[in-house]
């Protein structure tokens, strides 16, 4: 009952610290209990200390000592009135906070470059001015990029576009990427669609359109349509060690960027995908039987990786068990360090003509 009482106590808002220098009977004046477990609480509740009391026949006295019994107070809870304790005095509402209240300014305008000190501050601050302005404009030039084929095809630079995704159906004709097949009965179809971008120069200049077929991977079923999707990539600790390396021992270094790389990874699931958008093939109901890996598949990452990773044994590289995405190849005197960062490679080596 006791449990009961505090727990109910503190559920009113009342600090529990309070409580335990409460006696019992301020509990009953807060709850209505019964008279069975108003003597329970009055056996609990500890014995007032004995008081010696002088007699008036002296220190001859019979009974000089006195001891005040809890009986009344017993006869009384059976009676259903409880003695006047006075009440705890409470906490009123919420006690000081533990930390002070943060203090919230408006933020500065760290956008403004301070007034520069000297002519030459004042001349970098103008260089950096045009490159950040440069570098936004080939940013927000690519605003409104069609996102359909048939968008693209509405625009004014419809050839740009439709140069660029027949490069792209070329790639995967050259890589075998699918084979045009009619679906069997209740198979999962995965949707596809075009990706367009356009990369500029570092002066804001077009470089070229770019397109790009991919799937909806989201739509993919768990442990139906793939399985594992891990893919180590190495660590930035690892790349500026190795920078450090070929700083200090004046290695020579060449960096090599896969094109399409995740298309090459072969996949081992059974995958159907609609064909892409202005390029269908074959009778109506068609679809695409994946035999590798597309840009948008949730193994896809992984599948590149192996393939990847086959690839550089066969050439006699070994990885690294520290670092998975670091090889090495040692023969003779040629010793190479290849970190790989998904499909970006760079070659380490002391021997120049190894790695070109």
């Amino acid at each position: 009952m006791i449990c009961l009482a505090h727990w109910s106590t503190v559920s009113r808002g009342y600090h529990h610290s309070s409580l335990l220098k409460a006696p019992i009977h301020y509990f009953l004046s807060l709850f209505p209990l019964s008279t069975t477990s108003c003597r329970v609480l009055s056996l609990i509740q500890p014995s007032p200390t004995p008081t010696r009391t002088p007699s008036p026949g002296g220190a001859n006295a019979q009974n000089p000592i006195s001891v005040s019994s809890s009986s009344s107070e017993s006869d009384s809870s059976d009676s259903g009135s409880s003695p006047d304790v006075p009440p705890v005095p409470l906490p009123s509402g919420s006690g000081p906070r533990r930390n002070p209240e943060r203090v919230r300014r408006p933020p500065g305008e760290f956008w403004i470059l301070p007034d520069p000190k000297s002519p030459t501050e004042a001349a970098e601050y103008a260089v950096l001015a045009e490159t950040v302005e440069a570098a936004f404009a080939s940013k927000t030039v690519g605003d409104g990029l069609p996102r359909s084929y048939r968008q693209a095809m509405a625009t004014p630079n419809a050839a740009q576009w439709k140069g660029a995704a027949q490069e792209e159906m070329d790639h995967h004709k050259r890589n075998r990427s699918w084979r045009i097949v009619t679906p069997p009965p209740g198979a999962k179809i995965i949707p596809s669609m075009w990706v367009m971008t356009v990369k500029h120069n570092p002066d804001g200049s077009v470089a070229r359109y770019k397109v790009r077929n991919v799937t909806k991977g989201f739509t993919q079923r768990p442990g139906l349509d793939y399985t594992e999707t891990f893919a180590p990539t190495s660590r930035q600790a690892s790349l500026r060690l190795i920078s450090a390396l070929a700083a200090q021992h004046d290695l020579h270094m060449h960096s090599v960027d896969i094109t399409a790389a995740f298309t090459n990874g072969d996949l081992d699931e059974t995958i159907y995908m609609h064909q892409p958008e202005g390029f269908h093939e074959g009778p109506p109901g068609s679809v695409c039987a994946l035999d590798k890996a597309i840009y948008g598949l949730k193994q896809a990452s992984r599948q590149w990786n192996l393939k990847m990773h086959a690839a550089m044994l066969s050439m006699g590289f070994t990885r690294l068990k520290s670092d998975s995405s670091i090889y090495l190849f040692v023969r003779g005197d040629v010793r190479i360090i290849m970190p790989v960062y998904v499909d970006d490679m760079t070659f380490v080596s002391k021997d120049k003509a190894a790695i070109a």
